[in-house]
């Protein structure tokens, strides 16, 4: 825990007491995120001595190893033993509902997928979207150091761009900006019922053949 520590303050660059608070937040695509916009600070701030950037860099480069390793050893230990609980799950009997549906709806309406195998899908491709502040940092719209302080300071708000906003870190354009990349970055739900072995990819092409000729019948 202690080098995890130390690494979050060389990464991010902030005082013990915020690398300790956000540590349990951090995740492996914020440090992949955080350490090319690490090693441009540095760049920009020692031109004139290479021995120090090269120096510092690898410290840089040390840090994201040590947080890497300390956060794949936290979630495999939040993983271990989990499971789907499916078993005694409720599937949907009927008719497919007249309306436009989008393909988990689709697919649970059609009996494929049960109610809970929908919300775990969901909730894969929440985990599996690159959060505001990851994209924030893929973009150097924000320095590592700024996105460390607005996770520290981000329980006063509801969410990252909210706080990114409130602090005049970001503006509503650069905001729309991370929105749009988000929604390119998000992960086709179909994917994880592929993936789960759930269902076979050739009978989800014909689920999604199905589903354009229902919602082209219901579309208006």
């Amino acid at each position: 825990m202690e080098e995890a520590i130390r690494a979050c303050e060389e990464l991010f660059r902030v005082p013990r007491r915020v690398a300790r608070v956000i540590l349990p937040s951090i995740r492996a695509r914020d440090v992949k995120a955080a350490a090319p916009g690490a090693v441009a600070e540095l760049r920009k701030h020692t031109e004139d001595d290479a021995l120090s950037r090269t120096r510092m860099i690898k410290r840089v480069i040390h840090a994201r190893r040590a947080l890497l390793k300390h956060i794949e050893r936290r979630e495999g230990k939040q993983r271990r033993g989990y499971a789907p609980a499916w078993g005694s799950d409720v599937y949907y009997w009927g008719d497919v509902v007249p309306r436009t549906l989008r393909l988990g709806q689709y697919l649970y309406y059609r009996g494929a997928i049960s109610r809970r195998m929908l919300d775990d899908a969901l909730e894969w491709q929440k985990r599996k979207r690159p959060m505001t502040g990851q994209i924030a940092l893929r973009y150097r719209m924000i320095s590592p150091r700024q996105f460390a302080l607005l996770l520290y300071m981000q329980n006063e708000y509801a969410l990252f761009g909210e706080a990114a906003k409130a602090h005049g870190i970001l503006d509503d354009k650069e905001l729309k900006k991370i929105f749009e990349a988000q929604k390119r970055y998000q992960c086709r739900i179909g994917d994880y019922f592929v993936q789960m072995g759930v269902i076979p990819r050739e009978r989800m092409d014909d689920y999604h053949n199905d589903l354009c000729e229902h919602n082209m019948i219901h579309a208006a």
